[in-house]
């Protein structure tokens, strides 16, 4: 079975052929690889001297239709093809249909890519604008429709390890693995980390102690200790270890989020049979049975609906997490961030 980071290869691969498509469709939840898509699309079609020319880069939300459209029918300058790029097609306000119209015929010397995201960062589906499906059946027919998958964790492991070598720095698989529990699967914030590794470990090994030097030994302990303290009796103890981690500005709500959503699943695995051997495992199954079913399946809900909150709310994202703490240690469901000032933690 191909990996998902094998088809990507694969997509790319497919760039550097000469039949090119007149019309793209990129589509999926991961942003960074369809924008790296687009700007290899860019590089093999335009050279540089001209792209100032002949590349035009658009916001679905900040659309002007005409104008767009008046740019893809031109020739282009001095070169073979032109390329225009619309991103976030999921905020444009106005109908798809004179992109379909275009896209029916679309001109030969241009190569115009949309791209869509399709989920939040949250996770939560966006609805496409109006006139999307007949769009996309268009461009299914007259052009090329990709979709991006969504990169988990082996697959993420793998980028990076590829990522830090062309970039200098040999990653062990291990340091690949707590970089991603650690700063979380958004490829964006990964890219940050490795360009910060890179400078430090050019030419170098690095394993998992090493990445610690670079992003912080408290990062990873401070998350590690958070997810030992829980069981259903610390609340206390849990939010003492969480308040330490808001307070010393390490990590980020929505990486805490996700470390403790990754815990729970896999308790949630154990309670369902799930077995395995070593240290790690003994550790995880003596918390699972701490917990019923019920209990994890809350604390679960209760992390979605605070990762929900931080995504689409105002309120701050402190507030979020402790009340999704208390509520989950009081078994309710959370909805209502709760009043700090009333809060005591021993």
């Amino acid at each position: 079975m191909v990996s998902i980071l094998g088809k990507y290869k694969k997509i790319f691969a497919s760039i550097d052929k000469d039949n090119k498509a007149s019309v793209y469709l990129l589509k999926g939840r991961e942003k960074f690889i369809m924008e790296q898509f687009a700007d290899k699309l860019v590089s093999s079609t335009i050279d540089d001297s001209t792209r100032s020319f002949n590349l035009s880069v658009t916001y679905a939300g900040e659309i002007d239709m005409g104008e767009f459209l008046s740019t893809a029918n031109e020739f282009p300058f001095m070169a073979d093809k032109r390329v225009l790029i619309l991103k976030e097609l999921e905020q444009m306000r106005v109908n798809c249909g004179q992109l379909s119209e275009y896209c029916l015929k679309p001109v030969l010397t241009s190569v115009v890519v949309f791209i869509f995201n399709t989920h939040t960062q949250g996770g939560r589906r966006i609805n496409p604008p109006r006139g999307f499906q007949k769009l996309e059946n268009i461009i299914k027919k007259n052009g090329s429709v990709i979709e991006f998958q969504k990169l988990y964790e082996k697959d993420l492991q793998r980028w990076i390890i590829q990522k830090s070598r062309a970039m200098g720095v040999q990653m062990s698989t291990d340091a690949s693995r707590v970089l991603v529990e650690s700063i979380g699967e958004n490829i964006y914030d990964l890219k940050n980390e490795l360009d910060k590794i890179a400078i430090v470990y050019q030419d170098e090994k690095i394993d998992s102690d090493d990445l610690m030097k670079v992003i912080g030994s408290y990062r990873f302990s401070g998350i590690y200790d958070l997810i030992d303290s829980l069981s259903p009796d610390t609340e206390s103890k849990s939010l003492d270890v969480l308040f330490k981690i808001i307070n010393s500005g390490t990590e980020r709500s929505s990486v805490i989020i996700y470390n403790l959503i990754r815990n729970f699943i896999i308790l949630l695995k154990i309670k369902h049979g799930y077995r395995t051997d070593g240290y790690w495992f003994e550790k995880r199954k003596k918390q699972s049975d701490l917990y019923t079913k019920k209990e994890i399946i809350l604390w679960l809900e209760n992390l979605r609906m605070a990762d929900l909150k931080i995504k689409s709310s105002s309120l701050p994202e402190d507030l979020i997490i402790i009340s999704c703490f208390i509520h989950s240690f009081k078994n309710k469901l959370f909805e209502t961030p709760v009043n700090l000032n009333a809060l005591k933690v021993g």
